[in-house]
């Protein structure tokens, strides 16, 4: 027999003391015979988790089985009888969390910027030391990893720069073309952390902006969203850049165009079709829309077809930016280029290809027609 009346007590017991023993089947079940007789007969006992875990639902009464779940459905770990189980899963939960995001926020805002650089200060100078004791396989591998954090001199940064220049002088066609391919749409193919890093970099700057400097920086980007001639500026410097988005199925649809000597203009618009089309063919006047990303939907919109509109409201139900611009992109402003080359008497084609194949063969057929 034990000295407690009810699991109850038994589990204050349980939240102060730090002996792991106690958490063992064998030694609970000659220690607290009869709560252990209780807990065995409970739903928890047959569940597949450790007896620590079982023991603390048993204790805590959660017939639901919901306080081991985290928001996204996966399990939690456990922690200890005082704390209960983590709340989430894991760091992307964490992370997506509204409230985390907010105390983050928060926090960074209660940052001096005295305090930011003394942080980027310590920081440097511990990488330096780290560096000056490290062997010298490992000061050759930081200096190319890290060239920024331990080789700051101009000296050693104009050497840098000569030795990028003669290598680049020295790369066939074929390498140009695969460095162009990495560096598509004007930026470098960069792992998630790095895209993480600028994104808090980006928070940090803009959680330094007064409420009227972020007012007017919103209300900037609107009049240029909406100013033509600032739209055509963009559309031409991307062109001049060749920094135009370009999908997969685009590249090698413009590779086939170029190799059968088809003579084309990419983003190409004109006062009849006053939007950028992906493909514009010269010689017969066809504008050409691929809709290879899912966000354009597998075929035009319609909105008399039950299976269009519980699509969009199954988009809607994301609630996130992404599939709401999905939604504007597939419902309005695909409906409008179509309704506009209609009026308008164009030769107009737009394609939803299941591959490049398909692609090519769509605009064979139409090609020949004309």
């Amino acid at each position: 027999m034990s000295d407690y009346k009810d699991k109850y007590q038994l589990f204050e017991y349980f939240k102060s003391v730090k002996n792991p023993n106690l958490c063992r089947e064998s030694v609970f079940q000659k220690r607290f015979e009869d709560i252990y007789a209780d807990f065995k007969n409970s739903i928890f006992y047959s569940l597949d988790f450790s007896f620590k875990e079982r023991l603390y639902l048993y204790f805590i009464d959660d017939y639901e089985l919901t306080s081991f779940k985290c928001k996204c459905g996966n399990k939690k770990r456990f922690h200890t009888f005082a704390t209960g189980y983590y709340p989430f899963c894991c760091h992307t939960c964490a992370a997506n969390d509204e409230d985390v995001r907010k105390r983050t926020k928060e926090t960074f805002e209660s940052f001096s910027e005295d305090y930011i650089n003394d942080i980027n200060r310590r920081k440097s100078e511990t990488l330096k030391s780290y560096y000056e004791n490290a062997s010298d396989d490992v000061k050759e591998f930081l200096s190319k990893r890290c060239y920024k954090n331990f080789h700051s001199s101009p000296e050693k940064e104009n050497e840098l720069r000569k030795k990028m220049q003669q290598t680049r002088n020295n790369w066939s066609e074929e390498e140009k073309e695969i460095h162009h391919n990495n560096y598509s749409n004007g930026q470098l193919k960069r792992s998630k952390e790095s895209w993480e890093r600028s994104k808090l970099k980006c928070s940090q700057t803009r959680s330094k902006w007064t409420k009227e400097r972020y007012e007017q920086f919103k209300q900037n980007c609107k009049i240029a969203s909406s100013n033509p001639e600032k739209i055509n500026q963009i559309l031409i410097t991307k062109k001049k850049n060749k920094t135009t988005s370009s999908s997969s199925l685009e590249k090698q649809f413009e590779k086939y165009l170029t190799n059968n000597n088809i003579s084309f203009e990419k983003q190409y618009k004109s006062i009849l079709y006053p939007f950028a089309c992906d493909f514009y063919i010269l010689d017969k006047n066809i504008y050409i829309e691929i809709q290879g990303n899912w966000t354009h939907g597998e075929h035009p919109f319609d909105k008399n077809n039950p299976n269009d509109i519980n699509i969009v409201n199954t988009w809607k139900e994301k609630n996130s930016p992404y599939y709401n611009k999905a939604i504007k992109d597939w419902t309005v402003r695909d409906v409008k280029k179509r309704n506009i080359a209609k009026n308008n008497n164009l030769n107009f084609l737009e394609i939803f290809p299941q591959n490049i194949e398909d692609l090519i063969q769509q605009f064979e057929n139409y090609y020949e027609q004309l």
